[in-house]
This record gives C-alpha cells, structure tokens and sequence, in this order.
C-alpha cells in the first residue's frame, strides 16, 4: 500500500495517496503495534502528504508521534531520528514559528554531522533549513554563512551544475535581496535559472528563482521587460502548483499589479 500510495503521490493524486498511507498505517498498528520503527515510517509518509497540501497542522503530531517512536527505539543519536527532526522543524518554520524550529534543525545538524560526516548531504539539506531559519529571524550574516557552507557540500558531492546548488544559490539571493544588495542577488539568480534550466521538468524553486529575478532586475535598475516575463512565469507556476503556493501566487500578484500596470 505504502508504494502505490507513493506512486499516487508521484503523480499528483494527492488524496488517493493519503488514504492509502492511512490504511497502511492501520494495517501496521494492527499488525506491529503502535510503537513499532515501521510505524513511525508509515506515521512520516502520511505526514509528508499533509505538508505537500499545505495541511500542517495535521502533518505535525504525526511527525511528533514518528519523532518519539524512533528516538525510543533507534536512540535519540540514530541518523533516523535527526530526519525526524528535520521533518518535525519544517512543519514550525512552514508555520511561521521559527524559534521552534531552531534548535531542533540544530539537534539534527549535529546528530548527521556526527553520524555521517560534515560533508554529507543530508548535513546540506539541514544547514539550508537552518539558514533559512536564520534568515526569518533576521540574522542575515549566519543565515549567509550557513547557506554558504551548504553550496560548497552540494558542489563537492554533485558537482557544478547540481539542482540542489539551485535552490540554495536562490535563498543566498533572497538574502541580499533583504539587504538591499540586488547586484549580487542578481548574479546569483542567472546561475540558478541556468541550472534549473538543464534540469527536465519542472523544479522545486524555479518560481521562487524567477520572481526573485524580476524583484532584482527592477531592484537593480536591470531590463525592465525581461522582469515582468520573469514575474509573469513565476505566476503561472505558483498557479499550477494551487493551494500549498497560495501566499506566493498572491505576492507575485501583488508585485505585477505594481509593476506591470495592474495586471
């Protein structure tokens, strides 16, 4: 059930997905008991398909629930239990609650950094999460310094043209977007739409690089016509992407509204 759910999720039926993880989850209460490692699998799975819709009010006591059984049954140092971690702080910082956040990223940081090696992916994907953090709480120098050190992992484990160098070069633009450093946003921003070019598809970040180039490009006094194609992309992404993009449709809306004559 678990896979086909997974493949429901792949392609989009996100509802269909959740009722099967729901049955899985049942199946393996039943059969397993309810504080079994294969239950708190079962527990992150579900919880993945609330965030994908936004739901994270319902994704978080699953992550809290998958979050104790691995600490009680794998050890509160298992690489498993810092992916709960992460899990669990995505859900506060998608929220808006960043000071909860915090420490449990860092919990994590520290559990894969020991576990895995400083040079780990995994140690990437947390000190991005981290940065970000940082960022919202307006600590733009460590958020920089994080996200630095998260490029320099991904293009020593992946290489130059890795997609996940994209997004992470995005939210380093983002930043000096917020301290009004639109120049190096922007050159930042032209290698992440570079990268998010080559990749097949569309990308997690792709919008988010588009409407940033269009705020650097009017930021920096740049070709005006190029940002409201940017903007405009950026729009039809967000639209295509529905409900867990809602506050971005409205930004970019918003910023065209400003810019391009009331659209």
């Amino acid at each position: 059930l678990s896979d086909l759910a997974n493949n429901d999720a792949a392609t989009g039926d996100l509802a269909q997905a959740q009722a099967r993880h729901e049955r899985a989850l049942a199946i393996l209460e039943k059969e397993l008991g309810p504080d079994h490692p294969d239950v708190a699998v079962s527990l992150t799975n579900l919880g993945n398909i609330h965030c994908d819709t936004g739901a994270y009010d319902a994704a978080r006591p699953l992550y809290e629930r998958a979050l104790t059984i691995l600490e009680r049954t794998r050890g509160p140092e298992h690489p498993d239990v810092a992916t709960g971690l992460n899990n669990l702080a995505t859900v506060f910082e998608a929220e808006g609650a960043y000071a909860q956040a915090r420490p449990l990223y860092e919990r994590a940081l520290a559990i894969w950094e020991q576990a895995l090696g400083p040079k780990h992916p995994n140690v990437a994907i947390v000190l991005g999460n981290l940065g970000y953090v940082h960022f919202s709480l307006g600590d733009y120098a460590q958020a920089l310094a994080l996200n630095e050190r998260a490029r320099a992992i991904w293009h020593e484990a992946r290489g130059p043209d890795a997609p996940e160098l994209a997004i992470d070069l995005v939210f380093a633009a983002q930043v000096y977007l917020a301290t009004k450093e639109p120049r190096e946003a922007l050159a930042l921003l032209e290698r992440a739409v570079t990268l998010f070019a080559a990749q097949p598809g569309p990308q997690r970040g792709e919008n988010d690089a588009d409407f940033l180039l269009a705020r650097a490009l009017v930021a920096a006094q740049g070709d005006r016509s190029r940002a409201l194609v940017a903007a405009r992309r950026a729009r039809d992404g967000y639209r295509a992407i529905g409900a867990p993009a809602a506050k971005d449709l409205a930004d970019v809306e918003q910023w065209l509204a400003e810019h391009a004559g009331g659209e």
